[in-house]
C-alpha cells in the first residue's frame, strides 16, 4: 500500500523533450539553487546568500577548447531528506513554486553524469550527502554522513557533456559576454520580483575557468540591476470558436467580453555597453520562455546609448498547461491549428480559448504605448531613411526589408538599401526574362496579336513599382522643361538674356545652348548632361565637352591623339589646340563630334570645320577610328544655295551628307576613314524632343503637366 511506482529514466526523457536552449540545464540548476536559498531564508534571514556558476574548459592537444564540466554552487538549504526524496521521484510537484518535478531531466539531455555534493542541517546536526547520477542508472551512488563542518553548501556538477553543434556554439564557442548577458536576461525578472517581495535575491557569480585558470568573472548583483522604468497590466481576452454557418467554409473567432486574463508587464532600461540586444520576453514562473519580435525597432538599435528588455508575465503563463514539458514554448493554439482541429467531429466549440494570434497582437499593440517615449526618435529615423531612399530613387517598400537600424549612419543606410534593391531587381529581372522568353509564342499574323502583346506589356508593367513610375513621370516632365528652356533661349525670353551686363559676352545663345545640353569644360559624360535632346543614344557614350583636342583622354586616362609634329600642323593649317564642342566615343572605331553655332550664324561657313577634326583624329589617333559622325547645329542655313549635291534632306527636314572620305595626310591621300555630316536646326531638335516627351507622357497619363 505504501510502495511507489518507479519510472524509467530513458522513458521519462522521451516524454520530456530536450529544450531548444543549450543553457537550459544550467538555468535549471541555478533555479534550484535560488529556490533552496528561499527555503533557508524562511528560518534564517541573516546569512549572505550566493550562487556561483563555473564553466570549466580544457585545452586538447590540437589546441581546441573543450567543455569539461559546469559547476553550480550555492549556500541554500541543501539536499536534506525531503529535498532528496523529491529529487529521486520524478514529477513530484510538492516542492512548490509551480514546479513540474521534471526539470532535472534536462541535465541528462546534454550531460551523462551529474555529481551532487551537499552540506545541510537536519535533526539538529550537519550532514553531508554525495550523489552520482547517470543517464542509464539514475542514482548509481549515494553517500550520507555526519559532517564535521557546520556549513550550508551545495555543488551540482554537470559532467561528460554530449553536445550537438548548436549546443557547442553556445556552451563552448560563445564568448563570456554573450553567456553572461543570457544569464541577465533569464533571471532579471525573477531577481527583481524577489527583491520587490523582500526575499533578498542573492548575487549570481559567473566565471570561465580554462585549464585550471580563471579567465573571466562577473557578478549579477541585484543591487546593480535596473528596476523597471515602466510597469503595467494588459488584458488578454478569451475567444469563442464559432462553427461555419450555411454557405461558409471557415470557422470564425469572436472575443468573449466577459472573460479575459490579466498579464503584468515591465520595461527595463540598460546601457548599450551592458546589453547587446533589445528583447521582448514572455515569461513563465518569472523566467523567459519565448522571445518575440518588436515591430517598433530592431534588436541592435540604441536610443541615446540605451537598450531595453520588456517582459510579460502572470498567472496565465504560469499554468502548467500553458507551457510545454521542456518549458521552451507556450501551448496556446493558433487560428490555423484551431481551424484544422475544428474539422474533426469531436471539437469542443463551447469552451472559449486563449488564441496565440490574438495574444501576440495584443502584446504587439501594447509595445506601442510601452515605448511611446522613443516614438519621436523612431519617427525621425524613419523620415530620414525615407528621405535617403527617395534621394536615390529606391522604393519605400524596400526599407522594411533592408535590416536598417536606427543607429545606422547615412552611408550604412544607403548601402543596405542598394543591397536590398539589387536583390529585388534580380528577382524582378528573372520574372521579366520569363515574360520576354514568352515572346516566342507571339504571332504577328494572328488577329489577336495586338491584344496578346498588350497583355504581355501589362504583365511586365506590373513589375515596375508605383514609386518608380512616379520617378519616371518626374523624369519626363524635367525633359520637357529642358525643351522649353531651349525654345526660350532661341526666342531670347530668359531673364538672364534680358538683363544687360556691360563688357561681358556670356549671354550668347551658343554658350547657353551648349551649357544646356552638356556643360562646357566637362571632362566626362558621367557628370549631369541632357545629351538625350540630340539623340537618346548619346547619353550612353563616353565623352567630354569643350576640351582642347590634344588634352582629350578616355576614362582610363589614355590620350586621344599621339604627338602631332608642329610642322605638320602648320603646313596643313590645322589647329590641334582646337576644342570640339562635344566629343563622344561610341566605341568600335567610331567617333562623334558636335558643334553648336549661334542661331543667326550661316552654318554653311563651317561645313569643313569638323572634317579637319576627323582628319587629325584618323591620322594621329592613339586608337584606330574609321567612322565619324558629325553634327553641325544652329538655325540659319540656305541649303539650296550653299550645299552641294551630296547633301540630302532627311525625313525631319534637316540635311545629311552620308559619305565624306577622310584621307591620309600625305601625297597619296588614301582613304582611311569615312565621315557622315548632318546639319540640324535647333528648332528641329526642340520639336523632335517634344514629340518624344509627349509620347512618354501620354503613356504615363501626365500630358497636362507638359503644358506651360
Amino acid at each position: 500500500m505504501n510502495s511507489k511506482a518507479y519510472i524509467n529514466l530513458d522513458g521519462a526523457m522521451r516524454i520530456i523533450k530536450k529544450s531548444n536552449n543549450p543553457l537550459s540545464p544550467i538555468f535549471e540548476a541555478v533555479t534550484n539553487s535560488l529556490e533552496s536559498i528561499v527555503y533557508r531564508k524562511e528560518s534564517d534571514d541573516s546569512f549572505e546568500a550566493f550562487v556561483n556558476v563555473k564553466f570549466v574548459y580544457k585545452t586538447n592537444l590540437d589546441e581546441s577548447k573543450e567543455l569539461d564540466c559546469i559547476i553550480v554552487e550555492d549556500n541554500g538549504s541543501g539536499f536534506y531528506s525531503d529535498s532528496y526524496d523529491r529529487f529521486v521521484e520524478f514529477f513530484d510537484k510538492s516542492k512548490g513554486f509551480g514546479n513540474r518535478g521534471s526539470g532535472r531531466l534536462q541535465y541528462f539531455h546534454r550531460f551523462d553524469l551529474v555529481k551532487i555534493s551537499s552540506f545541510f542541517s537536519e535533526s539538529e546536526e550537519f550532514k553531508h550527502r554525495y550523489i552520482e547520477c547517470y543517464k542509464d542508472r539514475f542514482i548509481s551512488k549515494e553517500i550520507i554522513e555526519v559532517s564535521k563542518e557546520k556549513k550550508y553548501f551545495t555543488s551540482v556538477e554537470l559532467c561528460l557533456p554530449i553536445l550537438s553543434e548548436p549546443d557547442r556554439s553556445v556552451l563552448v564557442d560563445s564568448n563570456f559576454k554573450s553567456v553572461f548577458e543570457s544569464f541577465v536576461h533569464h533571471f532579471l525578472l525573477r531577481i527583481y520580483l524577489e527583491s520587490k517581495e523582500g526575499l533578498g535575491a542573492p548575487s549570481i557569480t559567473l566565471s570561465f575557468v580554462e585549464d585550471g585558470k580563471e579567465t573571466n568573472k562577473k557578478e549579477i548583483n541585484p543591487e546593480n540591476l535596473p528596476e523597471p522604468i515602466r510597469e503595467g497590466v494588459i488584458d488578454i481576452p478569451y475567444c469563442s470558436v464559432v462553427p461555419p454557418g450555411s454557405g461558409k467554409t471557415r470557422v470564425r473567432f469572436e472575443e468573449v467580453e466577459a472573460e479575459n486574463e490579466r498579464l503584468n508587464w515591465a520595461c527595463f532600461e540598460f546601457s548599450d555597453t551592458d546589453l547587446n540586444l533589445n528583447k521582448v520576453y514572455l515569461c513563465s514562473k518569472d523566467i523567459p520562455v519565448k522571445s518575440i519580435g518588436n515591430h517598433l525597432f530592431n534588436k541592435k538599435d540604441t536610443f541615446d546609448g540605451k537598450r531595453y528588455i520588456s517582459v510579460f508575465y502572470g498567472d496565465l503563463f504560469n499554468k502548467p498547461e500553458s507551457v510545454t514539458d521542456s518549458v521552451d514554448e507556450f501551448t496556446f493554439p493558433s487560428k490555423k491549428e484551431i481551424r484544422s482541429q475544428a474539422e474533426g467531429l469531436f471539437f469542443d466549440f463551447s469552451t472559449p480559448l486563449i488564441i496565440e494570434d490574438l495574444l501576440l497582437d495584443r502584446i504587439s499593440e501594447k509595445l506601442n504605448s510601452i515605448y511611446d517615449f522613443i516614438s519621436e526618435i523612431i519617427e525621425s529615423s524613419q523620415a530620414n531613411v525615407q528621405g535617403i531612399a527617395k534621394a536615390h530613387g529606391i522604393p519605400f517598400h524596400l526599407i522594411s526589408k533592408s535590416g536598417i537600424r536606427i543607429s545606422d549612419s547615412e552611408k550604412t543606410i544607403t548601402s543596405k538599401l542598394y543591397a536590398c534593391q539589387a536583390k529585388e531587381l534580380a528577382e524582378v529581372g528573372y520574372r521579366a526574362k520569363k515574360i520576354y522568353d514568352g515572346l516566342v509564342s507571339m504571332n504577328p499574323t494572328s488577329e489577336t496579336y495586338q491584344n496578346d502583346i498588350k497583355e504581355k506589356a501589362k504583365e511586365l508593367s506590373k513589375l515596375v513599382d508605383d514609386q518608380n513610375k512616379e520617378e519616371l513621370s518626374k523624369y519626363v516632365i524635367r525633359r520637357e522643361m529642358v525643351v522649353n528652356i531651349l525654345k526660350k533661349i532661341l526666342d531670347e525670353e530668359l531673364d538672364y538674356q534680358k538683363k544687360p551686363v556691360q563688357g561681358r559676352k556670356n549671354k550668347d545663345k551658343e554658350g547657353l545652348i551648349h551649357d544646356l545640353v552638356f556643360k562646357r569644360k566637362s571632362k566626362s559624360t558621367n557628370s549631369t548632361n541632357d545629351l538625350w535632346i540630340l539623340s537618346e543614344e548619346f547619353v550612353h557614350f563616353e565623352g567630354c565637352s569643350d576640351i582642347q583636342i590634344d588634352k582629350i583622354s578616355d576614362i582610363n586616362g589614355e590620350a586621344l591623339l599621339k604627338p602631332v609634329p608642329h610642322e605638320v600642323v602648320t603646313e596643313l593649317g590645322f589647329k590641334k589646340t582646337g576644342r570640339p564642342d562635344i566629343y563622344l566615343n561610341p566605341g568600335e572605331e567610331k567617333c562623334l563630334i558636335v558643334e553648336f553655332k549661334e542661331p543667326d550664324t550661316d552654318l554653311s561657313d563651317y561645313l569643313n570645320q569638323m572634317t579637319k577634326y576627323c582628319i587629325l583624329i584618323a591620322n594621329y589617333g592613339v586608337k584606330k577610328v574609321t567612322s565619324f559622325y558629325c553634327y553641325l547645329i544652329g538655325e540659319n542655313i540656305s541649303p539650296y544655295a550653299t550645299l552641294d549635291g551630296d547633301y540630302k534632306k532627311t525625313v525631319n527636314g534637316d540635311w545629311i551628307r552620308a559619305n565624306v572620305t577622310i584621307p591620309t595626310m600625305d601625297e597619296n591621300r588614301h582613304t582611311i576613314a569615312n565621315a557622315q555630316v548632318e546639319i540640324i536646326k535647333l528648332s528641329s531638335i526642340a520639336e523632335r524632343a517634344h514629340r518624344r516627351n509627349l509620347s512618354f507622357a501620354e503613356k504615363l497619363g501626365v500630358t497636362d503637366l507638359l503644358k506651360e
